[in-house]
């Protein structure tokens, strides 16, 4: 009797374990998925900067050229 009893808490500990590994996995899942957005806003977050950027660094260009020239 004393050896099932221990044998019934072994598996109940073995479960509590297996549902908090499986719930560490996934909230790692839930992090990944959320760096994983933040890395394609940071993407989006650059193509904006350099499409702004560009022309205004082309007019500098430009206009340290003609300033140069006269």
């Amino acid at each position: 009797m004393f050896t099932a009893k221990l044998v019934i808490i072994n598996i109940v500990i073995k479960m509590k374990a297996y549902n908090n590994i499986k719930a560490e996995i996934e909230r790692s899942k839930q992090l990944i998925d959320h760096s994983n957005e933040i890395e394609r806003q940071n993407d989006r977050l650059l193509k904006c900067i350099i499409f702004i950027s560009a022309p205004l660094l082309i007019a500098l260009i430009y206009f340290s050229i003609e300033l140069a020239v006269s």
